[in-house]
């Protein structure tokens, strides 16, 4: 099936995102409805999309020319649109329904379901994460030349360029990771703090989640480390914010427009990670629940396929049987808009060869600078949350790309590489609020660098290069 996802590429360039992913999570956000739904709603075909799972490890291999595309198709309605942006509003009012299961389904009401009502709520949640993707996706494949393109294209000057890009991509909202961390230091009980350490594994069960938020606060600082850090904060968006109205003043009217939009696609790409933690927290619940009471040991859940609850073959022996499969020997997903499928294949056979396809024959990685300075050091490759104990201080964080989870190692770096995202991704966004050198979308850091490598990350000019 793979040589047809080949052919369906062609000569598009590829894109590459791995790290903790289980078949239930990211099976639960991008397949099944996305593709057809996307393509529905925004008139716009994905294409072919490729998923590697195996053990605690997944990596997604899609097309990135197709990916760009999605962020044209929405900026050009944005820039037609008067009054509500529909994208906007329909992932407010799935926020809003994401907020409402949450805290009317914590783990102990979850519990006292029967089987047939999880499923049944399994499916409708299910269903409202893939819609979140399609909602928002426009806002991932944004970066600095995006922005210069887009800022001449309507009337800007070249010289004007550069302070468009820095200032347009300035967070002047509450991050997630600033709301987390507000939540983290919070007495909430443990039901509603939850989502927090959510990741696309899986969510820790409630009995952990108390013990690992006093580990968390003691591992960065304590209460008062995390009160001052969000201080510091807050104090730098209100400068952001206040500078960000003073420049947008000095804009024509249809560059105001295109600032807006900069604006809407950070917040969105950040913020969306509340409600879809929260849903995440919800899979999680229900999966456990539900293969519990068939017998299956909660370590299985993560390897359960919507597809397994939607159908009941998770109660079946040929089901459970997959399930442990999966766990151990890894299954591929195939999706288009057009059908899903999903295949046991020799998944490290599958990834080297499509990281083949990416690797190239370049020592110099070139990307997009989302915060600057100029740093050398020793480079450490972290590609999940398992690798994150072993992480120095002083390293260069090198990563396929960063979510909420990877901050408190993130103080901990000297700098940050990733091979995805754009300015808008959780890196820019986070490497901008820590003052941390960052160059996101190298597209192979992690296939070219090894841990220890002694590197020069260049954030002035969006390089990175081995120095010894």
């Amino acid at each position: 099936m793979f040589e047809k996802f080949l052919e369906r590429w062609g000569t598009e360039e590829l894109i590459k995102v791995e790290g903790n992913f289980s078949p239930l999570i990211i099976g639960s956000g991008v397949s099944d409805i996305f593709q057809k739904e996307l393509l529905t709603y925004a008139s716009f075909d994905f294409g072919g999309l490729v998923i590697l799972f195996r053990r605690q490890y997944g990596m997604f291999f899609f097309s990135m020319d197709r990916y760009r595309g999605s962020s044209d198709a929405a900026l050009t309605e944005y820039l037609a649109h008067e009054g509500a942006f529909r994208y906007e509003e329909d992932f407010k009012k799935l926020w809003k329904q994401a907020e409402a299961w949450y805290t009317a389904y914590p783990p102990a009401e979850l519990e006292k379901l029967p089987s047939e009502e999880l499923v049944s709520l399994f499916r409708e949640i299910s269903t409202a994460f893939q819609m979140f993707y399609v909602y928002s996706i426009f806002v991932e494949a944004i970066d600095k030349d995006y922005i210069e393109e887009h800022f001449l294209e309507e009337g800007g000057t070249e010289e004007g360029a550069e302070r468009f890009c820095e200032i347009s991509a300035r967070p002047t909202f509450d991050s997630f990771a600033l709301r987390a961390d507000e939540m983290l230091i919070s007495s909430a009980p443990a039901h509603e703090t939850q989502y927090v350490f959510s990741s696309y594994f899986i969510t820790p069960p409630i009995e952990e989640i108390e013990t690992r938020k006093r580990d968390l606060i003691e591992s960065r600082g304590g209460v008062e480390g995390i009160t001052k850090e969000i201080a510091e904060i807050r104090a730098e968006l209100a400068r952001n914010k206040k500078e960000g109205e003073a420049y947008r003043s000095t804009l024509s009217p249809r560059l105001q427009k295109l600032f807006d939009f900069m604006q809407l696609c950070m917040y969105m790409r950040d913020i969306r990670r509340s409600p879809i933690d929260k849903i995440v927290a919800l899979v999680s619940n229900i999966a456990r629940i539900l293969i519990a009471r068939e017998g299956l040991d909660a370590s299985y859940a993560p390897f359960v396929l919507p597809r397994d609850i939607s159908t009941g073959s998770y109660r079946t022996v040929e089901g459970k049987e997959e399930i442990k499969h999966r766990k151990e020997e890894g299954v591929v997903l195939y999706s288009t808009a057009e059908e899903n499928a999903d295949r046991f294949e020799n998944v490290p056979q599958l990834q080297e060869r499509i990281a083949e396809l990416l690797r190239g024959s370049d020592e110099i990685l070139a990307g997009k600078t989302a915060y600057p300075g100029l740093v050398r050091g020793k480079a450490q490759i972290i590609l999940s949350e398992a690798d994150f104990p072993r992480f120095e201080k002083g390293n260069i964080l090198v990563t396929s790309m960063t979510r909420p989870e990877f901050v408190p190692i993130m103080k901990k770096a000297s700098a940050v590489v990733t091979d995805e995202g754009g300015i808008t991704c959780h890196a820019a966004i986070v490497s901008r609020e820590l003052k941390l050198p960052c160059i996101t979308g190298t597209k192979k850091a992690t296939l070219i660098l090894k841990d220890g490598d002694l590197v020069e990350v260049d954030a002035e000019n969006g390089i990175v290069k081995k120095i010894g």
